[in-house]
């Protein structure tokens, strides 16, 4: 069901200002959850299909083929996300695919990455692939010794990214209940954040 996309060709790297080769889940993720919340907001439903023929498109699909470009992210996605748990469990997927020359094993399942396809799964309409994201962020990714969320899975390391996203992601609410925080408890949480990655207020971009 996958043999026709095969990710995004290349990426943008905003903090180094360099362009990324190969497939990566979050940049294919991001573009699908872009192309839903245009359609979402204008109604335009062609805007996701493309014609085949591109040069980064297999040769076995038809040249002029109308393509309907979220599904072919979705399926891929999807494909990623079946491998990562036959191989090692729960829900998260690799930000790379297994057998690409970037690939970084033994696990490489980062938080950031994962919170944007899980943001796409749930804006696609897939409860159950969505959810079993946050089952493997709840199992694996949670540092309950230090109350924050690992950037990546195996490594007691931490990110600012890791900790914001996913609170975009689900909400502060449901990100609550995920980790079983009270308001209290949530408070002390971005207390934590505050003090392990150094935010002040100066550092806020938009305090005024």
């Amino acid at each position: 069901e996958n043999a026709n996309f095969r990710g995004l060709p290349k990426a943008f790297d905003a903090f180094k200002e360099i362009i990324l080769e190969g497939p990566d889940s979050a940049s294919t993720a991001q573009f699908g959850l872009e192309l839903l919340f245009y359609e979402a907001q204008t109604g335009d439903k062609e805007f996701r299909y493309i014609n085949a023929g591109r040069k980064w498109w297999p040769p076995w699909r038809m040249r002029g083929e109308k393509v309907d470009l979220v599904k072919e992210i979705y399926n891929w996605l999807s494909a990623i996300q079946k491998e990562s748990r036959k191989r090692l469990g729960e829900g998260g997927l690799q930000q790379i695919p297994q057998g690409y020359k970037e690939f970084k094993g033994p696990s490489w399942r980062h938080a950031e990455p994962n919170a944007i396809v899980y943001a796409f799964f749930e804006a696609y309409g897939d409860k159950e692939a969505a959810e079993a994201i946050v089952g493997w962020l709840k199992n694996r990714m949670w540092d309950s010794k230090q109350g924050l969320i690992r950037a990546e899975e195996g490594k007691d390391i931490h990110s600012l990214d890791a900790q914001t996203r996913w609170i975009l992601a689900l909400g502060i609410e449901r990100f609550m209940k995920v980790f079983s925080l009270t308001p209290e408890d949530f408070k002390e949480y971005l207390k934590r954040i505050e003090k392990e990655f150094g935010i002040t207020e100066e550092s806020y971009p938009l305090r005024n």
